[in-house]
């Protein structure tokens, strides 16, 4: 036995003594024990040990002898370290998405194109983030989400071609394209949601309207570069134009305007609560909603308290991830990493009626810079899924 094994034996033999005669058989087989254990560390073989002599029965412990204090023990010596083991290695995660602040934004930026009643429309997000997108960046095998919900559905660019909408509709069960009247060409399955972009022709939307769709009020009147509705107005026009449609029977379902997620005074959810609470006897039936930003847990409180504080079900009728700051720039891991986890999420929540990614269209850095292709689900020629597209669809 060498030096440092003859100071661990002394330790040992030390603490099994303060702990009573009693204890002394017990003491002994944990000796055997830990010898084979200094020998061969990682070997724990207590085939050497004699159990049947250790006595378990401590009735007759006068235990006001036994000292407790084990303070001065050295019990590096008493359960010596084993041997590192060899490092194994590991395969490295995609890595999630930084926890970031709530980002104050104006989401979405829509522009105007002629029309002759009504204004078609084009969401565009405001900031100018370039996101360049790798598909190689992110495994070939997309982690598919399965939809049974029927929440899914696609914002639909209506200046798309059709003729690539079927690449879309394995999970996607309805659509919106900014406009009251639906896109030639789409799915026979595929629900459409009419949308009154702002006030513009909306004393023509009982004219306009078929097939009593679900209607999604007014697009982001909380934002200067957006409908631009305040809340009192929005109100006003409610109940002169739109309650009245729900009560004809012209919609079926109401919904309420579409807010961004900004957090600016009268923006976002402080205007949809004042919306909602000022808006009597408007029978609505669901709350729409924007996100656009970086936080999965962000945008779960965000989607969690437009439900808690209209006590309505949410649509969030369009969602994006982006980092508005052209200098950290989310790449296509990223992107796939928080759609996935937010469309998981949703398709749980009971209060989530429906939701709608913001990438139907191939999204360029060139038309959406504030988004770049990251966020598309097809490809640039519109012939094929994306990775993120595979998920989704």
């Amino acid at each position: 036995m060498n030096a440092e094994a003859g100071k661990s034996q002394i330790e040992r033999d030390n603490f099994a003594s303060r702990l009573g005669g009693n204890l002394e058989i017990a003491a002994n087989a944990l000796a055997q024990f830990f010898g084979k254990h200094h020998q061969h560390h990682r070997r724990q073989d207590y085939g050497a040990v004699d159990w049947s002599a250790v006595k378990y029965d401590f009735s007759g412990v006068d235990w006001s002898t036994v000292k407790y204090d084990l303070s001065d023990v050295n019990w590096a010596t008493v359960f010596p370290e084993p041997a590192a083991a060899a490092a194994t290695p590991i395969a490295t995660a995609a890595a999630s998405p930084a926890q970031t602040p709530q980002v104050q934004i104006t989401a979405g930026n829509v522009q105007a194109q002629a029309a002759t009643t009504f204004t078609t429309v084009v969401a565009t997000p405001t900031t100018t983030a370039n996101v360049k997108f790798n598909e190689a960046a992110i495994s070939t095998t997309a982690p598919v989400v399965k939809s049974t919900s029927g929440k899914r559905g696609l914002g639909w660019d209506p200046t798309s071609p059709a003729y690539y909408a079927s690449k879309l509709s394995g999970a996607v069960s309805w659509y919106f394209n900014w406009s009251p009247t639906p896109s030639a060409g789409m799915p026979s399955n595929w629900e459409f949601y009419a949308n009154i972009w702002g006030a513009n022709g909306i004393d023509k939307l009982a004219d306009t309207l078929s097939g009593s769709p679900k209607l999604i009020g007014f697009n982001e009147p909380d934002s200067t570069t957006q409908s631009n509705i305040g809340v009192s107005e929005a109100i006003s026009l409610y109940k002169q134009y739109l309650v009245p449609l729900k009560a004809s029977g012209k919609v079926s379902q109401l919904g309420t305007p579409a807010v961004t997620n900004s957090w600016n005074a009268g923006q976002g959810l402080n205007y949809l609560s004042s919306f909602v609470s000022g808006c009597t006897n408007c029978n609505l039936d669901f709350a729409v909603v924007h996100w656009y930003s970086e936080s999965l847990d962000d945008f779960k409180n965000f989607v969690t308290q437009a439900h808690q504080l209209t006590g309505l079900p949410v649509n969030v009728a369009e969602f994006a991830y982006t980092s508005w700051n052209s200098a950290n720039e989310p790449n296509a891991a990223e992107v796939l990493n928080f759609m996935t986890s937010a469309i998981a999420w949703l398709d749980q929540q009971s209060f989530v009626s429906a939701y709608a990614w913001f990438g139907s269209m191939y999204v360029s850095e060139a038309k959406y810079p504030a988004l770049g292709s990251a966020n598309s689900l097809v490809s640039e020629g519109l012939d094929a899924l994306t990775t993120l597209g595979k998920s989704y669809c």
